[in-house]
């Protein structure tokens, strides 16, 4: 059975709708929504659960805060078969955190905290265990900026020069960012862009 790593970002997601207008202040402070869900989001735990539940060995690689969100979100990864040893821990910054508004035609808009998303980086993990597969996916990209451009780079190259098969995969994030993305691209196999941003 091939083994997967997924690098990118984690999140806590908070879902919540239909939402018909958002709150304004001192006019309309507050509203109220039919129903609320919660559950780990972000290209580490989007496609590691989805091929996870395809019986597929995968692992998260990522960084969470040391907090009850972050907790949650490994636990729940571990539920699906993912392989959590690859997330890392901050003491110092919270688990990323976004509020997701379901609107009445099931339009989404987002209120994002990005947390430990601003500080994972290259020197976060270790080369061998995130190496150590047949398909690398980078998820993310322009969400991660302190990863992505020459930091990716690196790890893509590295893992293609020991034969590993790599994938990059975008973000809205603080994106586009042509740089990045340029000096990435020679070191993927394959490049899965949205529309607009190609």
């Amino acid at each position: 059975m091939p083994k997967i790593h997924c690098v990118g970002i984690l999140v806590v997601d908070l879902l919540s709708g239909p939402i018909k207008q958002y709150p304004v202040p001192r006019v309309q402070t507050q509203i109220t929504t039919e129903w609320i869900r919660m559950m780990p989001g972000g290209g580490a735990a989007n496609t590691p659960s989805a091929l996870a539940h395809m019986g597929l060995t995968v692992g998260s690689f990522s960084m969470v805060g040391d907090d009850f969100n972050g907790e949650f979100i490994r636990q729940e990864l571990k539920r699906t078969g993912v392989d959590t040893s690859g997330i890392c821990v901050s003491a110092k910054d919270s688990t990323p955190f976004t509020f997701v508004g379901i609107h009445s035609d099931g339009d989404r808009t987002f209120i994002h905290t990005p947390g430990a998303n601003t500080k994972f980086t290259l020197s976060d993990l270790d080369l061998e265990h995130v190496l150590a597969c047949e398909f690398l996916l980078y998820h993310d990209l322009w969400c991660l900026p302190a990863f992505d451009g020459k930091p990716a780079a690196t790890l893509l190259s590295e893992a293609r020069r020991r034969g590993v098969v790599t994938f990059l995969d975008k973000g809205f994030g603080y994106g586009p960012q042509r740089e990045s993305l340029e000096a990435m691209l020679p070191h993927c196999d394959y490049v899965m862009p949205s529309f607009d941003d190609l």
